[in-house]
C-alpha cells in the first residue's frame, strides 16, 4: 500500500504542501512568542491567547476576505 501511495503525485504534493505549512507555522508560533515575551517584555498569557485567536480565526478570514477578493 505503501508503494502505491509513494507512486501517487496527489498524495507526495499535498503531504510535503502540509509538512512545510505546519513547520512554517510552528517556527512563526515559537519565534514570535520568543520575541514577544522576552524583547518586547509582553505578558506570557496574553501572547498565547492573541496566538490562539490568530490562528483559529486567520485561515476563515483569509478565506473570506479571498472569495470576496475574486467576486468583486
Amino acid at each position: 500500500m505503501m508503494k502505491l501511495l509513494l507512486k501517487s503525485k496527489m498524495y507526495l504534493v499535498g503531504t510535503l504542501t502540509m509538512s512545510i505549512i505546519l513547520f512554517v507555522s510552528t517556527g512563526i508560533q515559537f519565534w514570535l512568542t520568543d520575541y514577544f515575551i522576552n524583547v518586547l517584555k509582553f505578558e506570557p498569557e496574553r501572547v498565547h491567547i492573541a496566538y490562539a485567536i490568530v490562528s483559529m480565526t486567520g485561515p476563515t478570514l483569509g478565506c473570506a476576505y479571498g472569495i470576496l477578493f475574486i467576486l468583486f
